[in-house]
C-alpha cells in the first residue's frame, strides 16, 4: 500500500512494499501541480483521488487516474469568500465530504463543486474542528471543545457521555481501534481511550 505524506514543502508518497520516499508534488504555480506546498490535511477519495487542505490556498484534488489536479481557493458559489484552512476531512459516501476547518464545519463533494458550512445545533458553526472520524453513518468530531458526535445527514450534533473532563480541551486526533474504542489525542492532556459502548 501507499503512504501519503504532508509537509511544509509539498506532498511525498512512500511506498512500503518497495521501500523508499518520492516527492509527487513539491513546485507549485506550474500547470498540473498543486496550489500551496504546505500541506496540512490528506484524504484518499473512495474513486481513488487524494484531496488536500493546503495551509493558504484552499483545497487541491488529485484525479490520480487521469494524472491532473483541480484546486480551488474560494468558494464555488461566493469567489469573493476565501476557503478557510482544512485540518480535517473525512467522506462518509460517494458524495458526501466533510472539512474540519479553522472556521467550522464544511461539507463539500469529491469535485469541489459546492461547499457550505453546516449549522448543527448545538456545536458553535464558527469553531475551530481539529478532526474528524466517520463511524456507521455518523461522525466523531474533535473541536476546540471537547469531543462530539455528530448526524450531518439530520444536521445534529451531541456531547459525549462520559467525556466531560474534554469539554474545554481541542481534541486534535481521533481513530477507532478494532475493539470499537476510540483512541483520543488533545493539545494539553495527553491520549485518552473511550468506549462507546459502555461511555467511559
Amino acid at each position: 500500500g501507499l503512504l501519503w505524506l504532508g509537509t511544509q514543502r509539498g506532498l511525498s508518497r512512500h511506498d512500503v512494499g518497495q521501500g523508499g520516499i518520492s516527492t509527487v508534488f513539491g513546485q507549485v504555480n506550474r500547470p498540473g501541480r498543486i496550489a500551496d506546498p504546505d500541506v496540512r490535511s490528506i484524504l484518499p477519495l473512495h474513486d481513488g483521488s487524494v484531496m488536500l487542505g493546503l495551509q493558504a490556498q484552499g483545497i487541491s484534488v488529485i484525479d490520480r487516474e487521469r494524472r491532473r489536479v483541480h484546486s480551488s481557493a474560494t468558494s464555488p458559489a461566493r469567489p469573493e469568500v476565501t476557503m478557510p484552512l482544512t485540518r480535517a476531512s473525512a467522506q462518509l459516501d460517494a458524495t458526501h465530504v466533510y472539512l474540519g476547518t479553522d472556521r467550522g464545519l464544511y461539507h463539500t463533494d469529491p469535485a469541489l463543486r459546492t461547499l457550505r458550512r453546516l449549522v448543527l445545533p448545538p456545536l458553535d458553526p464558527g469553531r475551530i474542528v481539529f478532526s474528524l472520524l466517520p463511524d456507521a453513518g455518523k461522525m466523531w468530531l474533535g473541536g476546540g471543545d471537547g469531543l462530539w458526535l455528530t448526524d450531518p445527514q439530520a444536521a445534529s450534533a451531541s456531547r459525549v457521555a462520559g467525556t466531560a473532563v474534554l469539554n474545554d480541551e481541542p481534541v486534535t486526533a481521533l481513530t477507532k481501534a478494532a475493539d470499537g474504542k476510540l483512541w483520543i489525542g488533545t493539545r494539553t492532556r495527553g491520549l485518552f481511550r473511550y468506549d462507546p459502548g459502555s461511555h467511559q
